[in-house]
């Protein structure tokens, strides 16, 4: 069994990366094994795909958020407003981020 990299096929038995290189042996027995109707697994799963997703969302939101402490801490200590809208974009950042 293989599996698609980036630059590289990936043989699973033992890790090997075999580049797309038409005198390496290992490259001329994934071609002959592809060609007798195998397919390989792709660089990445559906769920590795979502994950990847979730992890740059709870980034940008956690950025966000670590932005705008400041108005949040002020507000706790002197009562200070925050700008308009912020108290409800933090909210809704908090409930996108989600721990996998």
């Amino acid at each position: 069994m293989y599996k698609l990299n980036k630059d590289v096929v990936r043989r699973l038995s033992d890790n090997a990366a075999i580049p797309n290189a038409d005198g390496n042996a290992d490259w001329v027995i994934y071609q002959e094994w592809k060609g007798a109707g195998n397919t390989s697994e792709p660089e990445f799963t559906e769920a590795q795909i979502a994950d990847n997703a979730q992890q740059k969302v709870n980034q940008e939101n956690q950025k966000y958020l670590d932005k705008t402490d400041k108005f949040f801490t002020r507000f706790s200590e002197t009562g200070k407003a925050m700008p308009e809208g912020m108290a409800e974009a933090r909210a809704e950042a908090r409930l996108l981020i989600t721990h996998i």
